[in-house]
């Protein structure tokens, strides 16, 4: 299925000739918003659990955080910290019901983790229709509706907490595979003094040639410009580290204080209720996170939409890139958001109109059938889970 998509992308830009500096600046912008969003699955399928439906609950906590601020008027780097402390404080505490309800469901737990996140959507946007403006105030009267009771659709985070992370350091992303570039080819120059293999040599060969082409890229004034413009693709270096910080404690901390649960589970014997409640709490918490870099980066909040297709979107690209029911890793995660979000970018214009996005509809539904089938034919058990 990754060759596939692979296959249809290579299709898609030969067809439609889209500008390539386009292309690559929606997805470094899509792929930092939705990686946390897209690791918070990986933990529960470690455990058996299968795909966790239910991280809309920590979008969720993380659209209370960002609205409420909105709605006290708080801005820029306090305004998000903010957001963040709310939106984590409700992610815990979500995120142990629901870890609750689906030990209770032992067996099903996706299937019940997808209604769980319905019935969790009802109880938001009563809270958001009903409850705000009416019977809790809100000081900018212009996030209410002309009723005066409830939320608008939109909210514009652009005056308030646009992006406040990405402004403090942006860089050139050819300069950064420039410090890459030098830094490949010190470590293996010495690697090769002490091991002349022919791997070695081609790694040199290939760090050379990527340090001269970012350079000419960024310093050389004679090239052309439909390729010298492609040094104004920046990378939000603050965002990144944050992300990457996060990946790093979730590695090497969390999954190693339940690293004898993952094996449980992978022998069929099961992981026990407190662990599998710590995974679902945590992938709810990293969904909430990973929700807040996302829309703070896109600069709005669909207060009644933004949430309804996050775990759609996060479980296709981890089948896309190689995940299945029983295993995940932060590698599948990150290939599959690369090759989903490349073929959404890539494919809108290959169709026009309405038809594009029934299209798009069709392939993702089809990729989830065939990893419910493909379990069915190697299991031979018509069961999800265990």
């Amino acid at each position: 299925i990754t060759l596939i998509f692979v296959s249809m992308i290579i299709i898609s830009i030969i067809a439609t000739d889209q500008d390539g500096v386009f292309i690559i600046d929606s997805l470094l912008n899509k792929v930092i918003g939705l990686t946390l969003i897209t690791i918070a699955l990986i933990l529960p399928i470690k455990l058996g659990m299968g795909f966790n439906f239910s991280i809309g609950v920590g979008a969720m906590a993380a659209q209370f955080g960002l609205i409420i601020a909105v709605c006290l008027e708080l801005s820029g780097f306090l305004g998000v910290i903010f957001a963040v402390i709310i939106a984590t404080l409700l992610a815990l505490i979500f995120g142990y019901i629901v870890g609750l309800l689906l030990n209770k469901a032992r067996g099903h737990e996706m299937i019940s983790s997808l209604f769980i996140s319905y019935a969790a959507n009802g109880f938001y946007q009563f809270v958001f229709l009903f409850l705000f403006g009416g019977i809790i105030p809100v000081k900018a009267s212009e996030l209410v509706l002309s009723s005066g009771t409830g939320l608008r659709n939109t909210i514009d985070l652009k005056s308030t907490l646009f992006k406040p992370f990405d402004g403090i350091l942006e860089l050139p992303i050819f300069v950064l595979l420039i410090v890459a570039s030098i830094a490949s080819l010190i470590l293996f120059v010495i690697k090769l003094r002490k091991d002349k293999s022919i791997m070695n040599i081609i790694s040199i060969s290939l760090s050379s040639l990527c340090l001269i082409i970012s350079g000419l890229i960024m310093f050389s004034s004679w090239l052309p410009y439909n390729i010298t413009r492609w040094n104004t693709i920046k990378l939000p270096i603050v965002s990144v580290l944050i992300i990457l910080a996060i990946i790093l404690c979730y590695k090497y901390i969390i999954e190693d204080k339940i690293s004898h649960a993952i094996i449980e589970a992978n022998n069929g014997h099961g992981a026990s209720k407190k662990k599998r409640i710590t995974a679902i709490v945590v992938s709810t918490v990293l969904a909430a996170w990973g929700q807040i870099i996302y829309l703070q980066n896109l600069g709005i909040v669909n207060t009644y939409g933004s949430h309804g297709s996050i775990s759609l979107f996060a479980i296709v690209a981890l089948i896309i890139g190689g995940a299945t029911l029983k295993h995940a890793t932060i590698k599948h995660a990150v290939i599959g958001l690369i090759l989903s979000q490349t073929f959404y970018i890539v494919s809108l214009p290959l169709i026009d109109g309405n038809l594009s996005s029934i299209v798009q509809t069709i392939i993702m539904n089809c990729v989830y059938l065939y990893v419910f089938t493909k379990k069915y034919a190697d299991s031979k058990q018509l069961v999800l889970n265990n």
